[in-house]
């Protein structure tokens, strides 16, 4: 999780550059090591918090880039990992043979060097063009700035955006820019006094003539109070709900409000009301979504045996009398590079989503694992391991496309980057797991059967969150009911007075 806070904190591209440095950098001083605990720390602490940085906010990147096609683009993603997995077997023992461990990683640390310019390529999410198209979708702690002069313009040809809790409509003209209220000066100098043009509620077009910016922040409602800046001026709640929401049409009631934000032409961001305490609870709101709970439970529950069979293959192999490792490995990678780009695309075909493909490939597979104690002989031994890591490439790629489909983008950042947390504590107890079943029944059947019944199991969670996303949804709505029901109540009370 708190690489999603990094990332939204210091942005997708200076957190991905970071992780790749510190990566090379770990590998680098393996070169060093004289001892295990050394060792520890750099591989297992130092590469692993790098790689966690360089990689898991990727699929963010990647969902604001492509949106057509992002199971597909995920599933070249991953893949790069398979055909690392295709090549690194022949090329990781000649390395060993002929520059011993220490030259090794130093090695890896100079491929790893590679990807830092590549990390700098990646052009900030926020200053590209495409991010203009999902701007109804930003939150709406943020700042919206709208550049030229902006006329009175029909509704029908106006882009809507969620404003002041979704209880009202704003409609604005058609270049629209977004920068975080967390970062930056925004000069609010050029801002005339402006009017807004009738009824508020009616869904009108406010006239803001020879405007070249007007900066507004809109607070959620569950905070207590709504903020709308013109100008110079800062209204707050009460006086937006007097005067904003007023049927009055008098030019001059959105004048000389109280609780004025001082003369300066020039009002920081982090002088707005988005604390640090604000900034938080943003990102960690996602934590108490159901849906994305029980994402990330039947997540853990389905690539944990990817893990474990992947430790554990090689024994299994010879098991089943099979020694080919090295080919049989490259053999797999290949498997695994066909799932990953296979089901990606399948996917984007739309023919179904991809959280029903993450559950067909899931279910397959752990029933596969299951049957896997009765099979015999070489090649019935090598497809069945060919086709369930076919089915793992499907279980690795889609889950980005579930978050994708039922999870607020707003909290896409944090959601994508700690998908695999859970699974990150389960790992901790697959030693002990693989020990049981290895040494004390000295027989891998009982744990293939362990493994089949947990991807089963999880495969049951993931069909359970369309029902956990329509519950949030219904909750959500019945709260933005009680919001707009008590703006009514405040418009009637004024139509009485």
């Amino acid at each position: 999780p708190f690489i999603g806070f990094i990332g939204n904190k210091f942005g997708l591209r200076c957190t991905t550059v970071f992780g790749c440095l510190l990566s090379s950098v770990s590998l680098a001083a393996c070169f060093l090591v004289k001892d295990i605990i050394s060792f520890t720390i750099l591989w297992g602490i130092a590469f692993g918090i790098g790689f966690g940085l360089s990689t898991l906010l990727i699929p963010k990147i990647l969902q604001i880039y492509f949106t057509k096609s992002f199971n597909l683009v995920q599933g070249i993603f991953l893949s790069g990992g398979s055909t690392g997995s295709f090549v690194f077997p022949g090329v990781g023992e000649y390395l060993l043979l002929t520059y011993g461990t220490s030259g090794t990683f130093l090695i890896l640390s100079g491929f790893v060097l590679h990807s830092i310019p590549l990390a700098m390529l990646l052009e900030c999410p926020e200053r590209t063009p495409k991010l203009e198209s999902h701007l109804e979708d930003k939150e709406k702690g943020d700042i919206f700035e709208m550049t030229k002069d902006i006329t009175t313009l029909g509704v029908e040809n106006c882009p809507k955006y969620a404003c002041r809790s979704n209880s009202e409509d704003v409609y604005s003209e058609k270049h629209y820019r977004c920068e975080d209220a967390k970062n930056g000066v925004f000069d609010v100098s050029r801002l005339p006094n402006s009017n807004f043009n009738e009824d508020y509620s009616r869904n009108q077009v406010y006239r803001l003539d020879s405007t070249e910016s007007v900066i507004s922040q809109l607070k959620n409602a569950e905070n207590g109070q709504d903020f709308l800046y013109k100008g110079n001026e800062h209204l707050a709640e009460h006086e937006i709900q007097k005067k904003v929401l007023s049927k009055d049409n008098n030019p001059d009631s959105m004048e000389n409000v109280n609780s004025s934000v001082g003369k300066s032409h020039k009002y920081h961001a982090k002088n707005l009301p988005q604390d640090s305490f604000n900034f938080i609870s943003r990102n960690i709101k996602v934590f108490v979504d159901p849906a994305y709970i029980l994402i990330c439970i039947s997540l853990s529950f389905t690539v944990i045996p990817v893990a474990v069979l992947q430790t554990i293959m090689v024994d299994a192999w010879r098991d089943k009398g099979i020694s080919e490792d090295v080919t049989i490995l490259m053999t797999f990678a290949i498997s695994d590079l066909v799932g990953r780009l296979g089901f990606g695309y399948l996917s984007d075909l739309k023919c179904t989503s991809p959280l029903n493909i993450y559950a067909l490939t899931s279910g397959v597979c752990g029933l596969l694992l299951i049957g896997f104690t009765w099979l015999k002989g070489f090649y019935a031994t090598v497809v069945f391991f060919a086709v369930v890591v076919v089915l793992m490439g499907g279980i690795i790629v889609t889950p980005s496309g579930v978050l994708r489909d039922y999870i607020e983008k707003e909290n896409l950042t944090v959601a994508f980057s700690s998908q695999y947390f859970l699974f990150g504590l389960l790992t901790l107890s697959q030693p002990s797991v693989i020990g049981y079943f290895r040494e004390t029944l000295q027989s891998y059947d009982g744990l293939f059967y362990f493994l089949g019944s947990v991807c089963i199991f999880g495969t049951v969670i993931a069909r359970c969150v369309p029902e956990a996303a329509r519950y949030r949804d219904k909750r959500r709505n019945e709260k933005k009911g009680s919001v707009l029901s008590f703006v009514q109540n405040i418009r009637r009370q004024k139509d009485i007075n």
